[in-house]
């Protein structure tokens, strides 16, 4: 396999007009951000091949060959390697009200700056009290945030989840 992965290396680097060293650092700095979906994207375009069995893959004048075609991982590997959901629990972050609903608890959105610049739909844990927040335009309050893995692998906030909110004459400690 590492022979396939030096000739397949070194043929790319000729083709790219780089050194194989300069594409290798590419190819691990964009593993490092995006490894999933690059994983999904040679998956899939390989399936077809591995299922079936193809003794090669053939592409402008480039060979991928049956082992490592044998070597990409099924569709049940990809799904186990990262979860397609990741939360994260924030403790005391302001949180800019941009949409009240006092009938629906889940009605609400807001934007976190620490966390992402747009506006997300924000739920209220079933003790919190939708009245005493609707006139604030922002709180402090502890957070859980959702978020989902995109198309390019990376976890976009999908929703926030309000645990507690701190009043202003609230002391800083707990």
């Amino acid at each position: 396999m590492d022979q396939e992965r030096e000739r397949l290396l070194k043929e790319a680097a000729d083709r790219a007009s780089v050194t194989e060293e300069h594409l290798e650092e590419a190819i691990e700095r964009t593993l490092r951000k995006h490894k999933r979906s690059v994983m999904k994207a040679s998956a899939d375009f390989l399936e077809p091949a591995k299922r079936l069995k193809a003794t090669a893959v053939k592409v402008a004048g480039t060979e991928i060959s049956k082992s490592a075609i044998e070597a990409m991982p099924s569709e049940v590997d990809l799904a186990q390697y990262e979860p397609p959901t990741e939360t994260e629990e924030l403790e005391r972050v302001t949180v800019h009200f941009r949409a009240h609903d006092l009938d629906k608890n889940k009605a609400w959105a807001a934007t976190i700056e620490e966390v992402f610049p747009h506006r997300r739909p924000l739920h209220l844990a079933p003790h919190i009290n939708g009245e005493h927040l609707f006139e604030k335009s922002e709180v402090i309050a502890d957070v859980i945030v959702t978020s989902e893995l995109d198309s390019s692998g990376e976890y976009i906030p999908r929703f926030y989840y309000l645990q507690k909110v701190y009043d202003a004459d609230e002391s800083s400690g707990d």
